[in-house]
């Protein structure tokens, strides 16, 4: 693991004039989001801001918000949030020695809405569905629910 957690500056963010500070989940993250598995999932409807905090962190850490490599580095056109101007990444002891990015609307889209990845042994998820961003069981998820019922 290479984040620890993930800080938001809930004061400097409300006082922006950045479309996020109108995010429930993004504004109800308080003040920090606790990344304790190596893998996390983040799971909700489309619109709750699920994306927006993955590009977000991962500019925050030196990825190019299009996607690929921290060698990767262009820009088209910006089209990712503010919000990275507005968090901190804290860090483990481990460095990252290299990484990749896959842009939200890529594998990310899929990620969020398979059963079968939110499996994954021992991840962390967190569901973006209430006002704030909340630890959530497998089990509870949508995805595992809906899935469930129409096995049954």
């Amino acid at each position: 693991m290479f984040i620890k957690s993930v800080y938001i500056d809930q004061n400097s963010l409300a006082h922006s004039d950045s479309y996020v500070r109108n995010i429930p989940s993004i504004t109800g993250i308080a003040p920090f989001l606790s990344l304790q598995a190596p893998v996390t999932f983040f799971v909700g409807e489309n619109g709750t801001g699920k994306s927006t905090l993955l590009e977000a962190i991962a500019v925050a850490f030196g990825f190019n918000p299009e996607g690929g490599s921290k060698n990767y580095n262009f820009s088209s056109r910006d089209t990712h949030s503010t919000l990275c101007d507005f968090i901190k990444i804290i860090k483990t002891v481990r460095h990252a020695k290299d990484g990749f990015f896959l842009r939200a609307g890529s594998y990310y889209n899929t990620a969020t809405h398979s059963p079968i990845l939110l499996a994954y042994p021992f991840a962390q998820i967190y569901s973006f569905d209430r006002k704030t961003v909340a630890p959530i069981r497998y089990r509870e998820t949508e995805q595992y629910q809906v899935t469930k019922n129409f096995l049954d």
